[in-house]
């Protein structure tokens, strides 16, 4: 006969609920039946070990960065699909490829789970996002004439060229905007996450 763990009333290993206090035990539940024996250990384990354990639901805060995720991975598809049919036609500018990677490391790097967040890659993100912020600004605002001359910088710069040749200066900016969103979002949550240091 095994015990309740919360009341230590007798009940049956295989019993969902304690009929003295209620308590579930359940796959979703912190609750277990303590065996009385090794036969009662072994069904409980194989018991619980079967069943799945239920998902929790994601927050409306979780909700949203996934959506965020989601749009700006298909946005950086979209422009490595795009760059990628460009160096096709072209072939010759090896640096396109470079460029390619870099997007589909950002894209990679948005399903990243930051386990361990650090306040200073926090910081670190919130200034490539003003960074970025700054960019697209000057793009949109026609600060930074377009096309550019990528001479002694082939990788971002011819990215940039191709997307004003194909949708004009808003893209340009648009990129850039995606990017400092990508960063600012991620930023903050490393940096609201991570422990404070102690002070002494």
């Amino acid at each position: 006969m095994a015990k309740c763990p919360n009341c230590r009333g007798d009940i049956d290993w295989d019993t969902p609920t304690c009929p003295a206090c209620a308590a579930v035990f359940g796959p979703d539940s912190v609750w277990r039946p303590v065996p009385d024996n090794d036969e009662e250990a072994e069904n409980l384990a194989n018991k619980f070990a079967a069943q799945p354990k239920a998902e929790e639901p994601l927050s409306l805060g979780e909700g949203l960065w996934t959506v965020v995720k989601l749009c700006l991975s298909i946005l950086l598809i979209l422009v490595v699909l795009v760059a990628g049919a460009l160096f096709v036609r072209r072939p010759g500018d090896w640096t396109m490829l470079a460029v390619l990677g870099f997007l589909v490391f950002l894209v990679a790097a948005l399903w990243i789970d930051y386990g361990k967040p650090s306040r200073a890659g926090g910081l670190f993100l919130l200034l490539l996002a003003a960074f970025g912020l700054v960019m697209g600004r000057g793009y949109l605002t026609g600060d930074t004439a377009l096309p550019q001359n990528c001479s002694g910088r082939r990788l971002l710069c011819e990215l940039e060229n191709q997307l004003y040749y194909l949708l004009g200066k808003e893209a340009v900016a648009a990129l850039w905007f995606a990017f400092a969103a990508m960063f600012l979002y991620t930023g903050f949550r490393l940096f609201v996450r991570s422990p404070k240091p102690d002070v002494k």
